[in-house]
């Protein structure tokens, strides 16, 4: 999170009038910011799925190995 907020700080709001091709930096520098939140969020994607599998996992046990599911099971 960190480095996704400091490349992101630094992408809106540093500006470098030194530059001959700014938009082509800036456009790339934003394309890298873009990349990093999207692996961030496949991240946190896999830290739910992986959290709540076992749980399911657990519960599905429980009701087939016992015999006893009803309809609303």
């Amino acid at each position: 999170y960190w480095f996704v907020l400091k490349r992101g700080y630094h992408a809106a709001f540093t500006y470098d009038s030194n530059t001959s091709n700014f938009m082509e930096e800036q456009i790339d520098l934003h394309k890298e910011v873009i990349d990093r939140v999207t692996d961030l969020s496949m991240l946190r994607l896999f830290e739910t799925y992986l959290e709540g599998c076992p749980q399911l996992i657990l519960q599905l046990y429980i009701l087939l190995g016992h015999g006893q599911a009803n309809f609303s099971q």
